[in-house]
Parts: structure tokens; sequence; C-alpha cells
């Protein structure tokens, strides 16, 4: 593949990192559905924040969601770096949505073509339920 085509691939990934961006960010700001939709979320970003204040105080706190204290360890953990909050969390989401649709790309090129890798990383980069779902928080 040449030179051109990773600067395509490059160019469709950060487009499709934007758009995924924009979405958590208007989402996290003004909620695109009803609160229930949310609760997951919340309950992850109230775990974190319990972390973070046990660490504070020197104690260990596990989640609050049994079976899911690994997540609530990674939202603890960029909450330190970042901020309190789900958009830290959304964010991760969409780059790692938008790197899955680089390595579609990149894979089916190898395999097909380069016209089919680039049509396969523009179609996840641009499709509309792939993009807002890797702009919610993992769940």
């Amino acid at each position: 593949m040449s030179r051109r085509w990773w600067t395509a691939l490059g160019a469709l990934c950060a487009a499709g990192f934007l758009l995924r961006g924009g979405v958590a960010v208007i989402d996290a700001r003004r909620p695109l559905f009803p609160p229930h939709y949310y609760n997951d979320e919340r309950n992850y970003a109230a775990a974190a924040a319990l972390v973070n204040a046990g660490r504070r105080r020197g104690a260990r706190i596990q989640s609050l969601t049994p079976g899911k204290e690994l997540y609530s360890q990674w939202l603890a953990l960029l909450a330190r770096g970042f901020g309190p909050g789900p958009l830290p969390g959304r964010l991760v989401s969409a780059a790692a949505g938008t790197a899955a649709a680089g390595v579609w790309g990149w894979s089916t090129a190898l395999l097909v073509g380069p016209a089919a890798g680039l049509a396969v990383a523009a179609f996840l980069a641009f499709w509309p339920s792939h993009v807002f779902h890797t702009a919610m928080a993992i769940k």
C-alpha cells in the first residue's frame, strides 16, 4: 500500500474520531436519550469517584458494581488524569472505535485490495450506529 493510501486511511480515521468525539461531547452535555439510558454510566462515574476518594485517604475502595471493578478502576484512572465524569471514558471509547475502523480497513486492504480497505474504513468511520455507540462509555 502506498503512502497516499495510508494518508487517505489516516484522514478517514481522523474524521471518524472528530465525529465520534463531537457526538461524545454533545451527548455528555445535552443527552440525546432519556435518563434511564445513562444509568450504567452514572453508576460507573460514581464508583470511579469513590475509588479516587479512597486512594486519597489511603484506603482501597472497590467498585459499586460487583464483577465490573476493572472498568471502575479504569474510569478512576482517567478521572485522575483528565477530570471526573463520563467524558474521558467516552473519548477513549471513541478512540477505540476509530482504531477499529482503521484496523478493519487495513486488514481488508491486505485480503481484498486497497480500494476495498478504504471503503470498509469509510463505512465504519461514518456508519451512524457505530459512531454513536463508540462515542458512548463502554458498558
